[in-house]
């Protein structure tokens, strides 16, 4: 099975949700076109302009504020309102998404 590698960057987290202790389920909108065409060909872009994916946990982090303190249900609610940005595989087949990496937004901000 082949997989195309791609980067989305500045994706609006509309919810973020725990499922479990190992999981996090993001819904997150795009924020500029590129992203929402690329997103529209692989039919991923639901009615309110979202889409959703799963996470391992240990991704929080990485998507989260250094100065932010708190439990880890804390961290998961101030995700939502802010921006990330992910690192995908896509498997050509299926076009099926893995999330390899995230990243907040005004990390990559000079």
């Amino acid at each position: 099975m082949k997989r195309a590698f791609h980067s989305l960057g500045g994706l609006f987290v509309r919810s973020a949700t725990a499922l479990g202790r190992d999981v996090l389920r993001l819904e997150l909108s795009p924020s500029d076109n590129e992203a929402r065409d690329f997103l529209k060909h692989l039919h991923r872009l639901e009615d309110f302009d979202s889409f959703v994916v799963e996470v391992p946990m240990d991704m929080l982090e990485s998507m989260t504020s250094p100065e932010e303190f708190g439990s880890r249900e804390h961290k998961i609610a101030m995700l939502q309102g802010n921006c990330i940005n992910l690192r995908i595989s896509v498997a050509n087949d299926r076009q099926d998404i893995e999330v390899l990496e995230t990243t907040r937004s005004d990390l990559l901000k000079p």
